[in-house]
């Protein structure tokens, strides 16, 4: 599985997902605008989802995902993966 498929890319698309409980994770570059990101914080906490910033990622992953720049990133639920966890754990 490609890694790009498991995750999202941008603000606008993690903040998107965030708001249907489609991650598990968000990360944001600590070195970009605070005003930006900062609504990803309030968000992550009111969805439960775990969210960390990270000094220059921008530098280190945009080479790794094939981007120009990046401020957020978040990795997705797998869905799958759930499904097969509650039914082996859950069964009735």
């Amino acid at each position: 599985m490609l890694i790009r498929q498991e995750i999202v890319c941008g603000v606008q698309n993690v903040t998107r997902c965030l708001e249907r409980d489609e991650l598990r994770l968000v990360v944001v570059d600590r070195s970009s605008p605070w005003q930006l990101h900062q609504h990803l914080a309030q968000l992550s906490a009111v969805r439960q989802c775990p969210a960390i910033a990270l000094d220059n990622m921008a530098n280190t992953l945009c080479a790794v995902l094939a981007l120009t720049r990046l401020c957020a990133f978040g990795f997705k639920v797998n869905y799958v993966y759930l499904l097969n966890y509650y039914n082996f754990f859950y069964k009735v």
